[in-house]
């Protein structure tokens, strides 16, 4: 094999130079292909090509069935999400849950014991005796650390 450059395809590969020649004198050259032989490459050349289409019309007749298909999958999808955000119950959240992270705990006790600290703490009178302060703070630590009746192990 020459180092022969890929942008040329006469360079690609090596061949006897007999046989170079003698297929250059062939270009002008007409070969006589007798009509037997011409007719029957020209019915197996029909018969792929019409196995062909047959393939693609079968694709192509497919095609908008498959789209509807898609698109109903689709919109059932997508008419499920909606239904199920439409009707969601928003999660009933403790008046105890300071942070709202959906349970109380001892953190929440923390919490407001800081903002009572700086102030911020006006309405979160967790006891209803219309005073926020440290009593407050002991009825959420209570509640975060109360053990529930009834459970199991």
């Amino acid at each position: 094999m020459s180092n022969a450059s890929p942008d040329n395809p006469e360079e690609r590969f090596e061949a006897p130079e007999k046989l170079v020649t003698a297929l250059r004198d062939l270009s002008g050259t007409r070969v006589f292909v007798p009509p037997n032989v011409d007719e029957a490459v020209l019915v197996q050349a029909r018969r792929r090509l019409q196995a062909v289409a047959r393939r693609q019309s079968r694709i192509v007749t497919l095609a908008p069935w498959m789209a509807a298909a898609a698109s109903f999958v689709l919109l059932a999808w997508l008419a499920q999400t909606l239904i199920r955000s439409w009707t969601a119950v928003p999660p009933i959240i403790a008046h105890e849950d300071i942070d709202r992270n959906g349970h109380v705990d001892i953190l929440d006790a923390f919490t407001l014991a800081r903002q009572i600290e700086t102030g911020k703490a006006l309405n979160l009178d967790i006891n209803g005796d219309g005073v926020v302060d440290r009593q407050d703070i002991d009825a959420v630590a209570a509640k975060a650390v109360r053990l529930e009746k009834g459970g199991g192990a």
